[in-house]
């Protein structure tokens, strides 16, 4: 993780938990409304280069979210290595 804020990659609808629940050393109560989700973890900082941690499914409480819409990854050289890079305006604007 890193700094104040985390990308993550949301990978259902939202949801309500059902019943007070532990997942992944999280605790959720009946009735939150969550999300599946991926971490992105920073691996370079200049350009701002992101790798998706496969392995870590999480569940995100959707109160705890900020979406950005039209956030997007670059296309270009400067993603590299398998890696995500947001481009300048939208790291400078995060």
């Amino acid at each position: 993780m890193e700094g104040s804020y985390w990308l993550v990659k949301v990978l259902s609808c939202s949801f309500q938990v059902e019943k007070d629940t532990v997942h992944a050393t999280d605790e959720f109560e009946k009735g939150w409304t969550v999300v599946e989700a991926q971490y992105y973890s920073l691996e370079q900082e200049s350009p701002r280069g992101y790798r998706l941690l496969p392995e870590k499914k999480r569940y995100i409480v959707v109160n705890h979210m900020v979406r950005l819409k039209g956030i997007a990854f670059e296309r270009t050289k400067r993603a590299h290595n398998g890696l995500f890079v947001l481009s300048d305006e939208w790291a400078a604007a995060i």
